[in-house]
């Protein structure tokens, strides 16, 4: 057991290593930061769940790769596009606009069918009430003081 009545400010002069047999948690009641000036690289096993209550931005000043081995879904509300690794790409939503400067194209290797009557959505949208699911789970990770 480590507890400090103020600030505890910890400098490693060299290699520093962390090895826990058991769970763990990190709690931080305000704000955290985190700096690596080379290259940082996280590996997990099992799943990886992330949830943000307000806004996030993801950046990178060069090439930015989302990659999955069977299924990638991008999902808000009433829209979906999900891309599967048959090759099978499904959009949906209310409305859609494509708006291109110069010339665009759409190509098919064989027909293409607009406003076919009968033909269901390729996937389906998570629905109205996804962004209060999303709030709920966050709130649901603060029930607890976790000190």
């Amino acid at each position: 057991w480590i507890q400090a009545e103020r600030n505890m400010d910890t400098s490693i002069k060299n290699d520093e290593m962390h090895s826990v047999g058991g769970e763990r948690s990190h709690y931080v009641k305000k704000n955290e930061l985190h700096r690596v000036e080379a290259n940082q690289i996280q590996a997990v096993k099992g799943g990886t769940e992330i949830l943000t209550g307000k806004g996030k931005l993801d950046a990178a000043v060069e090439q930015y790769v989302i990659a999955s081995g069977t299924k990638l879904r991008l999902v808000s509300g009433e829209s979906a596009i999900e891309l599967n690794a048959n090759g099978k790409i499904s959009l949906i939503g209310k409305e859609f606009n494509f708006f291109v400067e110069g010339d665009g194209h759409i190509t098919t290797g064989g027909k293409l069918h607009l406003n076919t009557s009968g033909t269901k959505p390729g996937t389906t949208a998570p629905g109205a009430g996804h962004k209060g699911d999303i709030d709920a789970a966050v709130q649901a990770k603060f029930t607890t003081k976790g000190e």
